[in-house]
């Protein structure tokens, strides 16, 4: 055994870091926390009772080990008895240093036997230059994260045990959960109180020197025309036109009568330009990301969801295999809020764009950027390990997921420190000219790229369209992108055409972004020819649902959370029941449930602070005041507690019981004609018979509170690999699958599943081996991936999806390698003979019953 023990939390980084070190270093891996507070023992007085939820008087919180880490505990405490050093190497946040602080007290570790040592990136600099700067644990990062753990237990125990005796059992509440879920349920009731307003502008298309251009009516009568949702709330302010603190007096063109009429006036004036000016912007580009700003950008851009775009980070981070180079780490540490970048990778990045595109695009100085206040300074940016690792260079080397994340990361990083794009920007005023034109003013803008800057790293000018250029300042300080849907539709209108020709209301037609056209050069008085003239009916749109991209946004800068919890606190809100999404991936939006709108205005009836975004934000900021050891940690407990445990108290009296009431209804039960009354359970609303239980008769709520008709099983086409019968397709509690029709009766269990196009697929049967995975000691399997441009057999954990350890197969299994290939060709084989059947069947029951399409789609 080596003199030095090394611990990291996971194994993926073991063979780097002993690589790297060498054979005077034993490394190993703790698999995550070793240590926790009990679990409760279920829902009443035991769980109310805070000693047994691991907490004394004093708020000290009782660890004990966690039970699956048994023998991890057991290898890690014989390997540190017999080294000299034992260096804690957990990720370098609070969480980390958590991990660090309870492997030392779980292995019982000497005082003067432990060194801390942190790393933001798994290569050999970043190894030896955070061997290089050793420490003890930082107690105040460890109370910090002590006391944040404390108070969710103890919010968590208390309101859920409150739920489940108020309203329904099997709910949940948290210190953040709780305030993300009433965005989420304040979003909803925006959305059902929303009353669209109508109004209109007039567009034009304008042609000189043979150069069709775009423009809108901006000003008649001297007075600016409403043009947009934002302009019609100003004007509202306003008094109805009267000038507002920015001077700007505005009109509204209300009505089709007077736009047709303003319509009619124009399209028989001539025109002349009023005014053209073209001046020089400068597009500086976006700072590095930090954990925020990176799920952001993979949900806008490629479809990622948060949990999804973390998994691959953290293979990134841990590293790939590159063949003869060995496992090669590609990005720093990516739970960050930080956009600092190191001296020497600074210059690193500085000597790249030098060399490949050239001095030009290189600022005389590097280009710093402020991270948000109460940032962890000491972390870095996401960026690349190795800048000189081009994106294609490593695009053979990776899976199609990994190299498009990658991708992002590094052009956003290489930008970051390039000088900005450079763009003409062009601004025409043509004036009708004639009787009955009211001093029409049509305005014209547009923007040419001059200079490519920062955007040559993403394509140059074929990059604008891409690159969020749109963004505000306020968002592009902070890093964060226009979402995609709010970058369809900026002004949030859509737009109906009315004409002469066209009926009163044409489908509506994305608009186009300002200054997304060349203008033709012009100068004053030139005479443009009007080629076409519509008036636009637009109506406002409600405030669209919130997607992972925007809430993530929108708890960053209530500063609700920290980057280690933004994809727990999404993932949590989906599986309590209290967000739908809907959509795919990271561009599905969350649809507040019933269930969430009961629990938060329950909540909020009784626990202002609790459920303030404001008294959120200031617990942060105590908890980071304990980590900046400027606050006592039982203090900042205590100072929470004594106020919460007195609404706790005031709602467990108080609070209106709605467990065992119910809500009549004139629907009639199908099975005994008695009347069905609506209820809560923790799935949301339902109907059940009011004769329950000697009737068991429901009928399940949709979000709007329609019944959802129960649908028997649909006739698919298909037989059954098992037995030969009939398969058909059924909706259950997770969705649309298929089973035979034996399934019912439990005398076949054969299931397909159907992807997202809706495809019915075969389940691949992983292999078994005797191999162990090296995080939970799990029997490894062999399967094949989905993922990637070619189908290749590899090693998982048959305890997928909860453990996802997984790596290349070996030599010694290729066996099973072909094998596992096979069986996915004679599967693939199978379901592509299948798919025409399943979808000309499906095809004929629709046409037969259009209702049926809702449940082909889900």
């Amino acid at each position: 055994m080596a003199k030095n023990l090394v611990i990291v939390e996971s194994p993926g980084k073991i063979k780097t870091i002993g690589k790297v070190l060498g054979k005077n270093y034993t490394v190993k891996a703790s698999i995550g926390h070793i240590r926790d507070l009990p679990k409760g023992k279920g829902k009443g007085s035991d769980k109310n009772n805070l000693i047994v939820a691991g907490i004394a008087k004093d708020f000290t919180p009782t660890y004990v080990n966690v039970e699956a880490k048994k023998k991890v505990i057991a290898e890690l405490r014989k390997a540190a008895d017999s080294a000299e050093t034992v260096y804690l190497c957990p990720d370098p946040d609070r969480e980390g240093e958590a991990i660090a602080w309870h492997l030392a007290e779980a292995l019982e570790l000497e005082p003067e036997k432990i060194v801390r040592v942190t790393f933001d990136e798994i290569t050999p600099r970043g190894i030896k230059a955070g061997f290089a700067a050793p420490r003890k644990i930082d107690m105040d990062l460890v109370n910090s994260q002590q006391a944040r753990r404390v108070l969710d237990r103890i919010v968590g125990y208390k309101l859920s045990d409150l739920l489940w005796t108020k309203i329904v059992r099997g709910l949940s509440a948290g210190r953040v959960q709780s305030v993300a879920v009433r965005l989420l349920v304040d979003r909803e009731k925006e959305i059902q109180a929303f009353i669209a307003e109508c109004y209109w502008t007039v567009s034009a298309v304008f042609s000189h020197l043979g150069h069709n251009f775009d423009a809108s009516l901006r000003a008649i009568d001297g007075k600016q025309v409403v043009s947009n949702a934002d302009d019609l709330g100003k004007f509202k302010a306003g008094g109805m036109g009267v000038s507002g603190a920015s001077g700007i007096v505005r009109t509204l063109i209300g009505n089709a009568a007077d736009a047709k009429a303003i319509a009619a006036a124009l399209r028989v004036a001539k025109y002349k330009v009023a005014y053209y000016e073209v001046k020089e912007v400068q597009d500086r580009p976006y700072p590095p990301f930090a954990t925020s700003q990176l799920q952001q950008a993979a949900a806008n851009r490629l479809g990622f969801d948060a949990k999804r775009t973390m998994r691959i980070a953290q293979q990134l981070y841990e590293g790939v295999n590159l063949g003869d180079e060995g496992q090669v780490a590609l990005i720093t540490y990516m739970r960050t809020d930080s956009f600092r970048i190191s001296p020497d990778a600074l210059t690193e990045c500085r000597d790249t764009i030098e060399s490949k595109f050239g001095k030009k695009y290189l600022p005389e100085k590097p280009n710093y950027y402020a991270s948000r206040a109460g940032a962890q300074e000491a972390h870095e940016c996401i960026r690349p390990t190795h800048v000189e690792m081009s994106p294609e260079s490593m695009k053979s080397k990776l899976t199609d997921e990994q190299f498009k994340l990658y991708k992002l990361i590094y052009q956003r990083y290489v930008a970051c420190q390039m000088v900005p794009a450079v763009f003409d920007a062009t601004s025409a005023d043509i004036a009708a000219v004639g009787p009955n034109t009211r001093n029409a003013v049509f305005r014209a803008t547009g923007r040419v790229l001059k200079f490519d800057g920062w955007l040559a790293v993403q394509g140059g000018a074929a990059a604008v369209k891409t690159a969020h250029v749109d963004a505000s300042a306020a968002d592009r300080e902070k890093g964060d992108e226009v979402d995609s849907d709010e970058a369809d539709e900026t002004d949030e209108t859509k737009a109906s055409t009315l004409s002469d020709a066209a009926p009163a209301k044409a489908p509506p037609r994305k608009e186009k972004k300002p200054g997304s056209q060349i203008l033709p050069a012009m100068k004053m008085g030139d005479q443009p020819k009007l080629e076409k003239l519509d008036p636009e009916e637009h109506f406002t749109q409600p405030p669209p649902r919130y997607t992972e991209a925007t809430l993530t946004k929108t708890l960053e800068r209530e500063g609700i959370g920290r980057p280690s919890t933004y994809t727990a606190i999404i993932g949590t809100i989906q599986d309590r029941g209290y967000a739908q999404k809907l959509g795919q991936g990271g561009r599905g939006s969350f649809m507040a449930t019933p269930l969430a709108r009961v629990v938060t205005e329950s909540l909020e009836g009784h626990f202002s602070s609790i459920m303030d975004l404001g008294f959120t934000r200031e617990m942060e900021l105590e908890l980071d005041k304990v980590a900046e050891a400027k606050l006592d940690w039982r203090k900042a407990i205590g100072d929470f507690y004594g106020p919460f445990s007195r609404d706790l108290a005031d709602a467990a009296k108080n609070m209106q019981n709605t467990k065992q009431t119910s809500e009549k209804t004139d629907v009639k039960c199908p099975e005994c004609g008695a009347m069905m009354e609506k209820r809560l359970s923790q799935f949301g609303f339902y109907l059940r018979c009011e004769k329950a239980p000697d009737c068991k008769a429901t009928y399940r709520l949709d979000a709007k509170g329609n019944i959802q008709e129960k649908i028997g099983p649909q006739v698919t086409g298909l037989k059954c690999d098992v037995c030969g019968k009939d398969v058909v397709k059924s909706v259950g509690r997770f969705g649309a699958y298929l089973h035979c029709t034996d399934y019912a009766d439990k005398k076949c269990t054969y299931t397909m599943k159907l992807n997202k196009e809706g495809h019915p697929l075969r389940k691949f049967k992983a292999l078994a081996t005797n191999k162990l995975c090296e995080k939970c000691k799990s029997p490894m399997v062999v399967r094949v991936t989905s993922r990637g441009k070619t189908r290749r057999p590899f090693l998982s954990c048959s305890n997928f999806p909860k453990c996802r350890a997984a790596m290349d197969l070996p030599p010694e299994l290729s066996h099973l390698g072909d094998q596992a290939m096979a069986q996915w060709a004679e599967i693939d084989a199978k379901n592509k003979h299948d798919l025409p059947i399943y979808m000309k069947t499906m095809a004929e029951q629709i046409k037969e019953d259009p209702a049926m399409a809702g449940e082909v789609e889900d």
